[in-house]
């Protein structure tokens, strides 16, 4: 049962840390960020336009061993298929050959965040890059885990809420960016 709340303790506060508006829950990392590139094309993202999203980024931060970029899983599938042009088929995207050791876009670390939006369309934050330690969670009331035992004793069934807050703040607002399709 530990091993069950805890992950889905996790992806629920990860969702919650990507997206919230900050209002009755966190405040999101994609809604701290400015946007740092928006790409010519609704769906497509270029490499001149991934180097200039880089360099929107303060060199302060950018420079920092925290930065990197973070995105859904099919973004990044797609864009492991860019390589740097038509002479040079040196791909941006570099694997990781140690565990524990993230995979490298323009020599940056990626995460894979499957909560950010999953399509490269219209009006979508695709990516975000900068320096991730930044981005500050808080955790305001330790997790607890109540036993509800009236509740479902009509099937003769226990129940287990789990309850906790958190809360995200971006510090610096140059610090994270994020990537917007046009």
């Amino acid at each position: 049962i530990v091993d069950i709340f805890g992950e889905r303790q996790g992806r629920a506060l990860n969702a919650s840390l990507t997206t919230g508006s900050g209002s009755g829950r966190p405040t999101g990392i994609l809604t701290s960020t400015s946007a740092g590139k928006t790409a010519a094309s609704a769906t497509a993202i270029t490499k001149a336009e991934i180097i200039d999203f880089v360099h929107s980024v303060d060199i302060a931060y950018r420079d920092n061993p925290g930065a990197g970029f973070m995105m859904h899983d099919l973004v990044l599938a797609y864009l492991r298929k860019l390589d740097f042009g038509t002479t040079d088929t040196t791909p941006l995207w570099q694997p990781s050959f140690q565990a524990g050791t993230p995979d490298l876009l323009l020599g940056k670390p990626v995460y894979v965040n499957n909560d950010m939006d999953s399509t490269i369309a219209a009006t979508k934050k695709t990516m975000l890059f900068g320096d991730f330690q930044r981005y500050i969670i808080r955790e305001v009331q330790r997790p607890s885990m109540y036993l509800m035992q009236e509740t479902y004793m009509n099937r003769l069934h226990k129940g287990l809420v789990m309850w906790s807050r958190y809360d995200g703040k971006l510090l610096q607002s140059n610090a994270i960016k994020h990537f917007l399709q046009s």
